[in-house]
């Protein structure tokens, strides 16, 4: 039971919660509001759905049960409080009375309570694969587990230290895994019951209300106390208080969306209900005024339509009705090349029933033609678009209770592109520089059938004296014949090197590698520091010579060759080069330098156009 300082406290939050303000009404994007399902008057502490054969919602209350169906509310075990209720080979109720059992959806009932000591049943579970199998929460009695479908009950409470057992929860991967919330916190067997360790040590982790476990990686635990909410991300070894956006934290009751996990539902006091969209990292309240300031006690998912959402309160029923979540769309990126054939690509927008996408092409937000259902797949191939021609493209979510627009309803944008390299996609980030680097004749590739580029393989010395002789003198240049300058040219097999290097020699461009004897070294990589020397002077003449250095990168001058950054700082001053990396800025001077950059690097030095 709770202790004195406990009573204390609650005390003390309870008259703090009654003495405030009414909560203004607010709702969040993506919820229409909170209507009476029934049961008005009535003091709802739980609530379980059956849809075999017909749907029907069953409300445990201060007066028994009460189960609906075909628009009508019928009563049984009236008097009694009802406090659980869970559907397994029939449909159990943990009342005042103990734990009371229909096989007939609520029309007659029989105790079932062979075992128990007598008193009330707060919570109850049922294992998920083994529908014979229950456990109980009981107040003052600790835990009792049945595995004959209530035949008899026994007790597995060694471990606890605290036997008023508020609420449970059962793993649903593996559901010998359970975790009991007592008023001294949270504890876990990992036996089926046999035994129980305690697993929350934070002291606002005491006074348990309400447990809720990830239906898809069970090792997301949620924890709802007196005080406020609790998130585990490894099955419960530790803690972090998940209450961010919420104002009364007193979590009665914890929903987790059965299809997005990620998206929460948290009742608390004053019928406040709030939703996470992001697994309990921040919270927003959906108040709409219509669950009229009581207390919500319990929370479930509509199985045929998880865009709604039934609360048990100290009014009745409630049903949220929700258009879908907001979502946001994934590819192509708005103002990306694509292909002819790209494939649209997009979030998933929580409580959706369907999703439909269309296109434009002149920008007005309308569609082209109509928009297409994809049902719930969330990419779709498009085909037949024109080469460089610009699409807009926009996707929305439906339910029953409405529709919601990707983006904000932002359309986004691609240009159809043709790719020229079998390795380079029109929506490779340098795309535009390797295509400019083709297009002006500087190269042709590095292999064929299919083309392609290569454009993580390092440049060599011999192909940067034919990159920028082309890029000087344009895709038709062809220097004279070889003068032997170098003793390690020609390179047997490649004879065609000799004379790009003796001309790029010649103009001054480079003085070589090494001397005594003069040697080139053709098939070395060109670093990141080399490439600027070539490519200045390539650009401005022999006799260029860069000012002094900024020192703009952090990890330059490099010792022993200082010489290098006042060439590397004049690439960076005229918007060649950007560094190969931030935070802080760096520039890998002695780092090979990669195709695709020296397309970029001559296209940018040299002021190719882009397509």
């Amino acid at each position: 039971m709770l202790n004195t300082d406990r009573l204390r406290r609650s005390l003390i939050l309870i008259l703090a919660v009654l003495s405030s303000a009414y909560p203004i009404a607010t709702v969040s994007a993506g919820v229409n509001g909170w209507t009476q399902f029934g049961l008005a008057g009535e003091a709802v502490n739980s609530i379980a759905i059956s849809n075999e054969p017909a749907q029907m919602i069953f409300a445990g209350t201060d007066d028994g049960v009460f189960a609906y169906s075909g628009g009508t509310w019928n009563h049984s075990l009236a008097g009694i409080d009802t406090y659980s209720m869970v559907i397994g080979q029939g449909l159990y109720a943990g009342t005042g009375t103990g734990i009371w059992k229909s096989m007939d959806d609520g029309n007659t009932w029989n105790p079932v309570n062979t075992g128990l000591p007598g008193g009330t049943v707060l919570a109850l579970v049922i294992d998920p694969s083994n529908s014979s199998t229950l456990y109980a929460g009981m107040n003052g009695s600790g835990v009792y587990k049945t595995t004959n479908g209530g035949g008899n009950w026994t007790a597995v409470n060694s471990g606890l230290t605290n036997l008023v057992a508020t609420c449970l929860a059962i793993n649903p991967l593996n559901p010998s895994i359970l975790y009991a919330g007592t008023p001294d916190g949270v504890f876990q067997t990992w036996d089926g019951g046999g035994s129980w360790e305690p697993v929350s040590i934070d002291p606002n982790m005491e006074d348990m209300l309400s447990l809720a476990i990830d239906p898809v990686d069970p090792s997301n635990v949620y924890a709802g106390s007196f005080w406020s909410v609790f998130k585990s991300e490894n099955g419960g070894a530790t803690w972090s208080e998940a209450s961010t956006g919420m104002t009364y934290l007193s979590t009665r009751a914890l929903a987790v969306d059965p299809v997005t996990p990620t998206t929460l539902y948290a009742g608390t006091y004053l019928g406040y209900v709030y939703k996470s969209w992001n697994g309990g990292d921040t919270w927003t309240v959906l108040y709409s005024g219509g669950l009229s300031n009581f207390n919500v006690n319990a929370l479930i998912f509509n199985p045929l339509s998880e865009a709604n959402v039934y609360a048990g309160t100290e009014n009745g029923v409630y049903d949220l009705e929700q258009t879908p979540d907001p979502f946001g769309k994934s590819a192509p990126a708005d103002g990306a090349n694509a292909p002819s054939n790209p494939v649209l690509s997009w979030g998933i927008s929580s409580g959706a029933d369907d999703y439909e996408y269309c296109y434009d092409t002149t920008n007005n937000g309308a569609c082209d033609v109509s928009w297409v259902n994809t049902g719930s797949n969330r990419n779709v191939a498009l085909g037949g678009l024109i080469i460089n021609a610009t699409y807009y493209w926009q996707v929305r979510s439906t339910n029953n209770n409405g529709t919601e627009y990707a983006t904000g309803g932002n359309w986004w944008r691609f240009k159809v592109r043709s790719q020229t390299f079998a390795d380079v996609p029109v929506d490779h980030s340098l795309w535009q520089y390797i295509e400019a680097f083709h297009n002006a004749g500087i190269t042709t590739g590095c292999g064929v059938s299919p083309l392609i580029f290569c454009p993580q393989n390092p440049v060599t010395r011999a192909s940067m004296a034919v990159f920028l002789l082309r890029a000087k003198y344009g895709s038709g240049y062809a220097p004279p014949p070889a003068s032997h300058y170098f003793s390690d040219l020609p390179v047997p097999g490649k004879e065609w090197q000799e004379a790009w290097v003796d001309q790029l020699y010649r103009e001054g461009i480079t003085g070589g590698c090494g001397t005594s004897p003069l040697i080139y070294c053709p098939e070395n990589a060109t670093t990141r520091a080399a490439m600027a020397v070539f490519i200045l002077r390539a650009k401005y003449g022999s006799s260029y010579m860069p000012p002094p250095a900024s020192h703009y990168f952090a990890d330059m001058p490099t010792a022993g060759k200082e010489w290098m950054e006042p060439w590397v700082d004049a690439l960076y001053r005229q918007g060649v080069t950007t560094g190969c990396g931030t935070g802080p800025l760096i520039y890998c001077p002695e780092t090979p330098v990669k195709r695709q950059a020296m397309a970029a690097f001559i296209v940018r030095a040299f002021n190719l156009p882009l397509p």
